[in-house]
């Protein structure tokens, strides 16, 4: 049966472990098939606060019984690691009295006084997904890249957070710039699919890698989000993306803002509105996103974005983003654009370049169909003979590089940053705070920070 046992550390004050703390637990017999170690490590006024240890000891332990006329000491050490929290816990060197290897791993830690886990492995991220299943409000930091264990083909090893629009996600999950690596989802028949499946206003994800992924949904799927009204920022994601209807590397659907977000993910769609980086895009903002993966659908497909909605009330905008995926329509009136399939807001200093375009549909090289509410400002193209916007009356400011006239040089970049510091003036709410830059003139720039 399970036991609760209080134990005591003790600091040691010299020799190569000095500033180290040391516990000893002693067995006399274990029964079941499953052995495990669960605990909170408490600290003096509770500062910090309680850090929680959830260890599977059953390989380790079992053949203990064995030899069960004789104790069996395992010794653990607690190692105190300043980090930007303050402190980082580490349990390690578990081992048992007659000299075999046992490894204990601390999976996560958790603050209560801000509903935050901190993750170290899949483990520790599936202890976060519980909690934050049930409390939608959960935050999460990750503490180290983290490798999923690989899903069976047809099978996933993760489910979404977010079940739909009214439980939606409204923690923030910091990616503390580390990356899961193998997420694999095929819900070919759920809307809302991706790490995340619905994210609220209130919440928000930064600085987050998915490498490798494999995420296959019906509508609304993307990498990090299939549907979000809150912020992203710092995210990227590379392997393949598809479903039906709102497929985007990043995000399928996406109403908040995204900010220096890149996909370099394979997106596909069997329908409408299909993005390298998002796929619907509702009076979101996107600023300095890229994509670079292959993009194809229906139709509404765009090299950053699909689509955009709001004819009405042009509220998104695309600032300092730009792609060099190759596009494909799979319909001869589809609309295709290098930057945004249909789009009906602001378009600032944004390109297309290197990639491919099919020979069918209404293809173009910024903007496929382009709202006449849509204000397009210093956008540049290359590679591609066609024109900038798919409408015949439709007019903007998108200049071809054809690399003799027109080259990405200093004359270009400045005009691109300075749409930038323009729109900056205008949108203080919304700055761009990246900037281009190039070191050859025959090579698209890249986007680094203003500051």
């Amino acid at each position: 049966a399970p036991s609760n046992v209080v134990l005591p550390f003790t600091k040691i004050t010299s020799g190569a472990d000095a500033g180290k703390w040391t516990t000893t637990v002693r067995l006399l017999g274990v029964t079941g098939a499953e052995q495990s170690l669960k605990g909170e490590i408490r600290y003096l006024d509770d500062n910090p606060r309680y850090s929680v240890l959830d260890c599977d000891l059953t390989e380790v332990l079992k053949t203990f019984n064995a030899g069960k006329n004789r104790p069996l000491t395992l010794g653990g050490t607690l190692v105190e690691t300043p980090d930007k929290m303050g402190f980082t816990l580490e349990i390690n060197a578990w081992g048992d009295g007659s000299g075999g290897d046992g490894s204990m791993v601390l999976n996560c830690t958790f603050d209560a006084g801000t509903n935050t886990y901190t993750v170290y492995n899949e483990e520790g991220l599936r202890i976060w997904a519980d909690a934050a299943r049930n409390n939608l409000s959960t935050n999460c930091i990750l503490g180290r890249n983290i490798t999923m264990e690989a899903a069976d083909p047809g099978a996933s090893n993760w489910t979404p957070i977010g079940e739909n629009d009214r439980n939606s996600y409204t923690g923030h999950f910091d990616g503390g710039n580390y990356s899961i690596a193998g997420l694999t989802i095929d819900l070919p028949e759920q809307l809302g699919v991706g790490m995340f499946g619905y994210i609220g206003q209130k919440g928000s994800v930064e600085n987050l890698t998915l490498r490798e992924v494999r995420i296959t949904g019906k509508t609304h799927v993307g990498g990090v989000v299939g549907y979000t009204k809150g912020d992203l920022s710092g995210c990227s994601v590379s392997g393949s993306i598809s479903g039906g209807k709102n497929i985007g590397g990043v995000a399928g659907y996406a109403g908040g803002k995204l900010e220096n977000c890149a996909s370099a993910a394979d997106v596909t769609g069997s329908d409408n509105n299909v993005g390298g980086v998002v796929g619907w895009c509702y009076d979101g903002t996107l600023i300095a996103c890229s994509a670079t993966g292959n993009v194809s659908g229906v139709s509404n497909v765009g090299g950053v974005v699909g689509f955009n909605s709001n004819p009405s009330n042009p509220g998104g905008a695309l600032v300092a983003c730009f792609s060099t995926s190759s596009l494909m329509g799979t319909k001869t009136t589809s609309s295709i654009g290098g930057v945004a399939g249909s789009f009906s807001g602001p378009v600032t200093s944004c390109y297309h370049a290197i990639g491919s375009f099919p020979d069918q549909g209404y293809v173009e090289s910024i903007v496929g169909n382009k709202n006449s509410l849509s204000v397009v400002s210093a956008c540049y193209w290359s590679d591609y003979e066609g024109r900038a916007f798919g409408n015949t009356n439709a007019t903007g400011d998108a200049t071809k590089v054809d690399g003799t006239t027109v080259l990405w040089d200093d004359a270009t970049l400045t005009r691109m940053n300075s749409a930038i510091e323009t729109w900056n003036s205008e949108h203080p709410d919304t700055p761009c705070n990246w900037r281009y830059a190039t070191t050859n003139p025959a090579t698209p720039p890249t986007l680094i920070p203003a500051n």
